[in-house]
């Protein structure tokens, strides 16, 4: 956030709006996720999958193609929107592999997702002097890898789907 405040000349309040952007696409990508029930009428790992790209492809454009706040607000908001398919998504499915651990594969479930979430820090940490750029679009190749390798591993044993239906009960 340093860089980007010299580079865009951004006040503390904006860096909160940048920061605070993420959290409200959560929440509108919550929303979505709860009101089409979507999460339970695909397959788990498909839907992650296809969120982890999507969010790794809006990082990208953030990283790539942000002019400054406004448009980086517009993609920080995607970004949101992805993850909120991510954590929640991540929990079923562990659970359809390991359901009598469960307690325990959450408990890795969400180490994994502070690391990722720390990945960008780790890596501007590991290669001193990289622009935030490099540090983001490394964080989005990584985040490619994870959701390729969720749509390789595919659905645990305990998996149940339900046919997709939009008419209302």
């Amino acid at each position: 956030m340093h860089d980007l405040q010299l580079a865009w000349h951004l006040t503390a309040s904006d860096i909160g709006w940048l920061t605070n952007s993420v959290q409200a696409g959560f929440i509108v990508g919550t929303l979505i996720s709860a009101f089409t029930g979507i999460a339970d009428r695909l397959p788990t790992s498909k839907v992650f999958a296809a969120c982890g790209l999507r969010g790794a492809a809006l990082n990208a454009l953030f990283a790539s193609c942000s002019a400054g706040f406004a448009s980086a607000v517009v993609f920080r908001f995607g970004m949101g929107i992805a993850l909120a398919d991510i954590y929640p998504l991540g929990m079923k499915l562990l659970v359809t592999w390991v359901p009598q651990r469960a307690a325990q594969t959450l408990a890795w479930l969400v180490a994994m997702l502070t690391l990722g979430t720390a990945s960008v820090h780790g890596i501007r940490g590991l290669l001193d002097g990289v622009s935030w750029q490099v540090a983001v679009l490394t964080s989005s190749m990584l985040a490619v890898v994870g959701a390729l390798m969720v749509a390789t591993l595919g659905e645990g044993p305990f998996a149940r789907v339900r046919p997709l239906r939009w008419a209302a009960r």
